[in-house]
């Protein structure tokens, strides 16, 4: 059983999109699914879907660790890119 599809690496012919909503966040969908699942939970009242969004953040923030690493060996200027955006939200504060 292969886990490539829950950790991904950037494809050979693969570019670097610093496009659209990734111009301000290297991660939307993420941001997206963590959005959702919050106001779920506050909607719901629910404290234990409040945790399990709490543990797929913290799920989140590791893979996107790892992927960021397998960017950053594929695209030279990814860390350029990185030092300009924010992770799950956009940098409001950065010059």
């Amino acid at each position: 059983m292969s886990l490539n599809f829950a950790f991904p690496t950037p494809k050979a012919d693969g570019t670097l999109i610093q496009t659209g909503l990734y111009k301000y966040i290297r991660h939307p969908i993420y941001t997206s699914i963590l959005m959702l699942f919050l106001g779920y939970s506050i909607y719901q009242n629910s404290f234990y879907k409040l945790i399990i969004t709490l543990v797929l953040g913290v799920l989140f923030y590791f893979k996107s660790k790892y992927e960021e690493k397998q960017l950053a060996i594929k695209f030279p200027e990814y860390l350029a890119y990185k030092n300009k955006t924010g992770r799950c939200l956009p940098k409001v504060f950065s010059k």
